[in-house]
């Protein structure tokens, strides 16, 4: 196995050794952060939209009767927009 030598900034005189094997634990691990991350905001995104659809409901519940509103056409374009 092959080990690769690193240098600190600060310690010039000392090196550490990395092997095969723990290199690629380290890129498992860069790997499952940055999907970590990418989850992160989709929840965030995902919990926006959620927003976003609960106040418009409210909105819906809050109108007088009298009214006519074209919900069909409003969830049928919301629909198209998130495809």
């Amino acid at each position: 196995m092959a080990a690769t030598s690193v240098q600190k900034g600060s310690m010039s005189d000392s090196s550490v050794q990395v092997t095969y094997e723990d290199q690629q634990k380290i890129n498992k691990f860069a790997r499952k952060n940055s999907k970590l991350s990418e989850l992160k905001e989709d929840i965030q995104s995902k919990k926006k939209e959620l927003q976003n659809l609960q106040d418009a409901s409210d909105d819906l519940v809050l109108l007088d009767d009298s009214e006519l509103v074209p919900y069909p056409l409003i969830l049928v374009k919301y629909l198209s927009t998130i495809q």
